[in-house]
């Protein structure tokens, strides 16, 4: 506290943790940067006027996808805002600044799920006074809605709607309706692309038509069925959707994403896959709220009743679900048999069975909930309603047939100690 107290006597009102070098006494790495950043946060927490906390804690597991998934479990009730990787590249380091950008957006635009009241993530790669900053940079920045963008809710930050290997499309809502599309050309050459409405989730029934503000340039264009998109290289652009007065309501879209692996899970006959992203419209999901489906050509979610109880469907075909039984298969949605799911901030998608969708290779199976499992740890569309409270998650599990000495049974003892720490 005297230390604290010390640096806002000097006017000090923002601290940023780095978490170089931890050493940790017995060697649990993942206990002892849980309890330094939660010691900062309390003393912080209890000063008279409480400094703003970043926590650096997930940088140091960046490349350890099941050490990294613990981490989260704890760190948006650590602080106000985490760091999540390395530094970018910037001025005389070596390497690519563009390629080192590109690495911390990719890890950022899955991560939407954990901001919150209270917390943001932080990319940390806007630097005011770099003088290549450019348009593009900024305009990610905003879609990730970091500390410095205050002017949406929380849970409409921006998730990608479709990506390949030349255009990432994002998208979320503002707070009086309006649409944000964000089109980035990461290709090594010029390109167009067109996005339906569909696939911004709003509807062209009955000759509907909407206006898209560049705010760059400021011109207006009308879109009616698509808008097409013409980029140079590394290059984004973004467009306000506005809704006309007859629209009330959007069905926010994206892709569902095992976010450890990269692969998006795309519909087949009648199953689930999961397949490298392609933009293709089996792998666009749409989130809708309510029991009507509409649309036909990608795939949606909707809320059962309650709002936190979600239903997948490919929208190719929206009289099947997402279900789970003795496996993961894609059902009539009538039969209401295991097709209702509930999403957590963890990244599970747990089936009203008790158990989560786990990717297995490239195959769809149900398994029991383990919070370090990176099969099990999904990106939704933005706009999915979490689920109250945490997932009580296995984090362990231990076979004590193959445990034959004293020092073995010390280490079960130890390590379900551990279990009991982080649930």
């Amino acid at each position: 506290m005297q230390d604290a107290e010390l640096l806002a006597s000097w006017g000090i009102d923002y601290l940023k943790l780095d978490g170089c070098n931890v050493w940790a006494e017995d060697g649990n790495s993942l206990r002892e940067y849980r309890v330094r950043y939660m010691q900062w946060n309390d003393v912080l927490s209890a000063m008279s006027n409480p400094l703003i906390f970043s926590n650096s804690a997930p940088a140091y597991f960046e490349d350890e996808v099941p050490n990294w998934a613990v981490i989260m479990n704890w760190v948006p009730e650590s602080g106000g805002l985490a760091r999540h990787l390395a530094d970018v590249i910037v001025y005389s380091s070596n390497g690519s600044a563009w390629d080192s950008i590109m690495y911390n957006y990719d890890f950022h635009a899955r991560l939407v799920r954990y901001q919150q009241p209270g917390y943001h993530n932080d990319p940390d790669f806007l630097i005011p006074d770099h003088p290549s900053l450019s348009k593009s940079r900024f305009a990610l920045i905003s879609a990730l809605a970091p500390p410095p963008s205050r002017t949406r809710k929380l849970h409409s930050l921006a998730t990608r709607l479709s990506r390949d290997g030349t255009f990432d499309v994002l998208s979320h809502s503002l707070e009086n309706g309006d649409r944000i599309l964000t089109t980035l050309n990461r290709g090594a050459d010029a390109a167009t692309t067109t996005v339906s409405l569909a696939r911004l989730g709003l509807s062209s029934h009955s000759g509907r038509k909407y206006d898209a503000h560049d705010p760059v340039t400021d011109q207006v264009s009308t879109i009616d069925s698509a808008i097409e998109i013409q980029l140079d290289s590394h290059v984004a652009k973004v467009y306000r959707i506005a809704l006309p007065i007859s629209c009330t309501k959007t069905t926010p879209t994206g892709m569902v994403l095992n976010t450890p692996s990269g692969l998006c899970m795309t519909a087949s006959t009648d199953s689930v896959i999961f397949e490298k992203c392609s933009a293709s419209d089996s792998q666009a999901w749409f989130i809708y709220f309510g029991i009507q489906r509409r649309f036909g050509v990608v795939w949606h979610v909707a809320a059962t009743g309650d709002a936190t109880k979600l239903t997948l469907s490919p929208l190719s075909d929206a009289s099947v679900c997402l279900a789970a039984g003795d496996g993961v298969s894609l059902a009539k949605c009538q039969s209401g048999i295991g097709i209702t799911w509930d999403n957590y901030i963890s990244g599970h998608l747990r089936n009203s069975s008790g158990s989560c969708l786990t990717q297995s290779k490239n195959q769809a199976s149900i398994e029991e909930c383990v919070i370090d499992s990176v099969g099990q740890i999904f990106g939704l569309p933005s706009g999915v309603h979490l689920a109250n409270g945490r997932l009580k998650l296995t984090l362990i599990r231990i076979s004590v047939k193959l445990m034959s000495e004293p020092r073995d049974l010390m280490w079960v003892y130890l390590l379900y100690m551990m279990h009991l720490a982080f649930i």
